[in-house]
């Protein structure tokens, strides 16, 4: 009997600590992770989590959290990762979405923030809300004719928008439709007035159809009107380095170098083109 009574006593000792020791069953370690989380104790929480998947790799609200918890500490590829693995084996869903959208962005993954806003589409937002995010993000991720078509729509929402019209003529050289950025440009030119940046984009339309004198001829139109604006300068350095003319060469040099002097080497890489004049000019 005594020996019966000691073991009923260690028995009930290993079950007291089973229920005060470690966190074991997927419950326990869900509860477990989402009071550290509330605590902000998230590589704590990330654990738990991790544990539980473990038991359950699909489980969505693990999946959910263990990404937020990278998230918290500024982790965003790895944060991306978890919500990104939630998001596949449990497509359709908002909230996750909404977490993927911001993150990827963060980390210039922009395929996943379009499919991101897609999904929030799907779920009841307005696409005409997203126009132009869509727009620009497709463009940095060098899908320019989806970029040409949101532009486009972006246009006819914001038909007073002169700036919109200028993206528009960006994207539609990217898509080599010179003469639809023509048509826009005349259009933006007959609503808003001739403008400088207008002549400029002009210009650049004339570079991509290889009519170089043309657009050096806009260039210094744009330059005399507001010789602040460095970009105008450049596209000029760059419009005479293709010629054969030694005094548009040199020209060209000058202005490379008071680009350089103004801005450093850095900002539009121009010690290339020094070097490659300075030979030609010798």
């Amino acid at each position: 009997m005594k020996k019966n009574s000691i073991l009923s006593v260690i028995l009930i000792a290993a079950t007291v600590v089973g229920c005060f020791g470690e966190p074991e069953t997927l419950e326990e370690l869900t509860k477990a992770g989402d009071k550290a989380f509330t605590d902000q104790r998230f590589s704590e929480a990330r654990g738990y989590y991790q544990k539980g998947l473990r038991l359950k790799p699909s489980d969505r609200y693990l999946l959910y959290f263990t990404g937020l918890t990278f998230r918290r500490e500024a982790q965003y590829d790895s944060a991306l990762s978890y919500l990104k693995r939630a998001d596949l084996l449990h497509p359709g869903d908002r909230e996750i979405n909404l977490e993927i959208r911001d993150l990827a962005k963060q980390a210039k993954n922009w395929r996943y923030t379009i499919d991101a806003i897609k999904t929030l589409i799907a779920t009841g937002d307005r696409e005409e809300d997203y126009y132009s995010e869509l727009a620009e993000l497709y463009a940095r991720d060098s899908a320019a004719a989806m970029s040409f078509h949101y532009q486009r729509k972006v246009i006819e929402q914001r038909p007073d928008s002169p700036e919109e019209y200028m993206r528009f003529i960006n994207v539609a050289l990217a898509v080599e439709s010179a003469s639809v950025a023509l048509d826009y440009l005349d259009s933006a030119v007959s609503r808003f007035g001739e403008r400088n940046e207008f002549k400029a984009n002009r210009a650049f339309v004339l570079v991509y159809q290889r009519d170089y004198d043309g657009a050096e001829k806009l260039f210094r139109e744009v330059i005399a009107n507001d010789s602040t604006m460095i970009g105008y300068k450049l596209g000029l350095a760059n419009v005479l380095s293709m010629s054969d003319d030694r005094a548009k060469l040199r020209e060209s040099l000058s202005l490379y170098r008071q680009i350089r002097a103004a801005l450093g080497s850095d900002q539009y890489n121009v010690d290339s083109m020094i070097s490659a004049l300075e030979q030609q000019t010798r």
